[in-house]
């Protein structure tokens, strides 16, 4: 059985950057788990609620948990290309 890590970030308000959480984090934080290549941001307000929410997904993932993967579908256009409408 593979351990999946967890680890919790914080997302910066000024930028799209990603930093590890630290219990000093301020009021109205963005906190991110990161499990395998998932990216998952949490509604917690502070970061007591945000380590909660990182070893409860933690225990979910030691039981068997797995995130739905994302299904890429792909939508058939009817329209042409101009340079394709323009040889019919």
């Amino acid at each position: 059985m593979k351990v999946i890590k967890v680890s919790l970030y914080v997302s910066e308000h000024s930028s799209r950057e990603l930093r590890k959480a630290t219990p000093r984090e301020s009021m109205g934080t963005t906190y991110v788990l990161r499990y395998g290549k998932k990216w998952e941001t949490i509604d917690a307000k502070n970061w007591t609620e945000a380590n909660v929410a990182k070893l409860r997904r933690q225990t979910e993932l030691l039981q068997g948990w797995q995130p739905k993967p994302k299904i890429k579908t792909q939508v058939k256009t009817t329209e042409l290309m101009p340079d394709a409408a323009i040889d019919a």
